[in-house]
């Protein structure tokens, strides 16, 4: 066997060496790549991870952005509607004021009382308490009766269903309204039941408060419909003198809180008494009116009741029958009310839920493509 010569063993050697170092700094670059690799799938499951969650976290944002929104509408909507019930009301009674303060430049009018064949149009009519002297009086209602044509326009601007009482402290009272059947006992009475409109809660109401106020919302004893009240004390010389009241269906309002894109909402009083609310058949319905739900056993709810009976608004989430649901609340100023919007606290988590999967399948897709290169 040829000896090589020590050159050729140093060069053969170096050669060697080199090979090997190729072939440690390959491997080491391989387990780097393949390092890198697992690394940047770990990396990409928590970005994953991290971008599902943040998609549920604006999703939960956005819905109650969304429900505060339309709480805050709807409550602009009704305040609305009911400062125009009470700029029409407050327009008669400064009307009736100001007849009275230039008696001189009106002549008597005349005002029927009830007749039957008024019944189903809208009608003015007179109506006395048992206790009024109807002969004393005819001075007086001859000057009031010069409303009677704005009562009229008012009644048909309003719609159906308006019922406008002017009622004097002194027993008598002219109306404009289509119930004049109601008037008598029966079908067979002569004559048209006495009428005391000092004697009812909503002349008693604005007397006592001596500015515009609005009754509780209430059944309409002939046919079971939601209506309201508004009702403005007018004055003669300065002087307390009736009421004028104008008591319509709450339709316009209906209509705005059942158009209502939640699972349901209601009217609180400032005294904390629910209104009226929408349920789950999508009907309008009337409560127990004398309930504080400030004192309420769920605790969430008499919560959120007590900072919406203080003109405030906001978004909370409440826990009703152990059933969570996100409530948005906005004040009405019209009246001291308030009006709330809920949302099943499930459906946003089911909608959350939902978001967070579709996020994390696509980030799913791209590590399973990152793990075939």
């Amino acid at each position: 066997m040829k000896r090589r010569s020590i050159r050729q063993q140093v060069q053969r050697l170096l050669f060697l060496c080199s090979v090997v170092s190729l072939l440690l700094l390959g491997g080491i670059a391989l387990l780097g790549m393949m390092g890198a690799r697992n690394t940047s799938l770990q990396d990409g499951r928590e970005i994953g991870e991290e971008a599902a969650q943040t998609v549920s976290i604006t999703l939960k944002h956005e819905a109650e952005r969304r429900l505060q929104v339309l709480a805050e509408e709807k409550s602009r909507h009704i305040n609305l509607e009911l400062r125009r019930i009470a700029d029409r009301t407050e327009l008669m009674a400064n009307e009736l004021s100001w007849i009275y303060e230039h008696a001189g430049e009106f002549h008597p009018r005349y005002v029927d009382e009830p007749r039957r064949e008024n019944a189903g149009k809208f009608a003015a009519q007179l109506e006395y308490a048992s206790w009024a002297d109807r002969a004393a009086l005819q001075g007086e209602i001859g000057l009031a009766a010069n409303l009677q044509d704005v009562m009229m326009q008012v009644a048909r601007m309003n719609g159906e269903g308006t019922a406008i009482t002017v009622a004097s402290e002194h027993g008598y009272s002219i109306s404009v309204d289509a119930d004049s059947m109601e008037r008598f006992a029966s079908p067979e009475a002569a004559e048209p039941m006495p009428f005391d409109g000092t004697s009812r809660p909503w002349y008693k109401l604005a007397k006592e408060q001596g500015r515009t106020t609005f009754t509780d919302v209430y059944a309409d004893s002939f046919n079971g419909k939601l209506r309201i009240a508004c009702t403005v004390p007018y004055k003669v010389q300065g002087s307390f003198a009736g009421v004028v009241a104008m008591s319509t269906y709450l339709n316009d309002i209906s209509n705005l809180v059942l158009s209502a894109q939640a699972q349901t909402c209601f009217v609180i009083d400032d005294d904390g008494r629910m209104i009226f609310y929408k349920d789950d058949t999508g009907m309008l319905r009337q409560v127990d009116p004398e309930t504080d739900l400030r004192q309420s056993d769920d605790k969430d709810l008499a919560a959120a009741v007590s900072v919406m009976t203080q003109g405030d608004k906001g978004v909370r989430a409440v826990k009703i029958n152990d059933k969570t649901y996100y409530l948005a609340f906005a004040p009405m100023a019209e009246t001291g009310w308030s009006f709330a919007a809920a949302l099943d606290g499930d459906e946003v988590l089911k909608t959350e839920e939902a978001a967070r999967q579709d996020v994390l399948a696509i980030a799913k897709k791209i590590w399973t493509a990152w793990t075939i290169i």
